[in-house]
C-alpha cells in the first residue's frame, strides 16, 4: 500500500498485491474526490507499475468500477473480461508489463 500526499493530507492511496503466475493486482484505488482530475490517481497507477515491475510481475490486473474503465483505459489498461464481485459484475482489466 502507499499513499498519494499533500501538505499532511491523504489525497488517495493504492494497494498492489502479487497473484498467482506472475503477475500483480491493483487490489484497491482510491482518490478522494475533491482531489480528482489532478493527475493523483494516473500517478498512483504509474507507482503501482513501478512496483510491479520491480516484483517481475508481467502485468497488472484490476477488477474496475463500471465508472472507472476510461480512466484504467487511458492509463493503459485493456478490458479483458468481467468478474462477479459481491455487489455486481464487474470489468476485469489488464495492463501488460
Amino acid at each position: 500500500m502507499f499513499l498519494a500526499e499533500a501538505g499532511g493530507r491523504v489525497l488517495g492511496f493504492a494497494v498492489v498485491l502479487p497473484r498467482e503466475y506472475g503477475d500483480a493486482e491493483l487490489d484497491g484505488l482510491f482518490v478522494e474526490p475533491d482531489a480528482w482530475r489532478r493527475g493523483i490517481g494516473a500517478a498512483l497507477v504509474a507507482e503501482a507499475v513501478r512496483r510491479g515491475r520491480a516484483c517481475g510481475s508481467r502485468a497488472l490486473h484490476v477488477v474496475a468500477n463500471a465508472r472507472a474503465v476510461p480512466f484504467y483505459e487511458r492509463c493503459g489498461f485493456e478490458r479483458v473480461g468481467e468478474g462477479m464481485t459481491r455487489f455486481a459484475p464487474a470489468p476485469l482489466m489488464r495492463l501488460r508489463l
